[in-house]
């Protein structure tokens, strides 16, 4: 769906020491939104559709999405990575989902993420 270079985006960071040579590196907290899908959605999601994706593109605008998409085979979820400070945030993009907020949205799920960047 959309996708930005996540080790560009090195907001929410702290110093670690790692590895057999003490090598440092930069640890990058994200969000995951994973949602459960009812089994027909793709029946029942084009008149929500436009809304839904146009609410990620928000988010993304605001460098608050890095990337999301749609489970395949079956099509019965989908993952959205979120780059913000804090869990309310990915709420608040929850709580005006037109794919929750019509019950296409069976079960979802948010977990912190930390990320390490793998460029030197």
């Amino acid at each position: 769906m959309f996708r930005r270079n996540t080790l560009s985006a090195v907001r929410h960071c702290t110093k670690q020491t790692v590895g057999p040579n003490r090598m440092s590196f930069t640890r990058q907290k994200h969000y995951l939104l994973q949602y459960k899908y009812v089994p027909d959605v793709l029946e029942k999601r084009d008149p929500f559709r436009p809304n839904h994706l146009g609410l990620i593109k928000e988010f993304y605008k605001e460098g608050k999405v890095v990337m999301g998409g749609a489970f395949a085979d079956p099509v019965d979820g989908a993952l959205i990575i979120f780059d913000c400070n804090t869990k309310e945030e990915v709420e608040a993009f929850v709580s005006q989902d037109p794919y929750h907020l019509n019950s296409l949205v069976t079960e979802y799920t948010i977990r912190e993420w930390t990320t390490v960047p793998l460029e030197d």
